[in-house]
């Protein structure tokens, strides 16, 4: 379970996994930052627990929402990934299978010309 947190100052988004399926998990969330000074808009997306945190970042640091999450126990920051942790992941995934397709596709031409000789040979 990975919890993701992104900042750009005055946006910080961030996902709260511990919430899915927790409609009152979700709202208490909203309460306790709408109680925030500076907070100006949260959007919330259900079906991901995303949490979209628009803030003024002359009032508020992104650091404070964190930690007033960890306090009251909705966050882990042990068990967080960035954005860039998370764009770096994506990258190694498809690199993966990228490189599994070419030495697919090369398997498949090596085989193809020289397919019959190797049925010969195993026979």
């Amino acid at each position: 379970m990975s919890y993701y947190f992104h900042n750009v100052p005055g946006r910080l988004r961030v996902k709260i996994p511990i919430l899915r399926g927790r409609p009152s998990g979700i709202n208490a969330v909203e309460d306790l930052l709408s109680n925030l000074d500076g907070i100006e808009r949260i959007r919330i997306k259900p079906v991901t627990c995303s949490f979209v945190i628009n803030y003024d970042p002359d009032l508020l640091d992104p650091q404070q929402i964190i930690q007033l999450l960890i306090e009251h126990n909705y966050f882990d920051k042990s068990n967080a990934i960035t954005h860039d942790e998370h764009v770096q992941t994506a990258v190694a995934k498809a690199g993966l299978k990228v490189s599994k397709m070419i030495f697919g596709w090369a398997v498949s031409k090596t085989l193809e010309a020289s397919g019959l000789s190797m049925l010969a040979a195993i026979i």
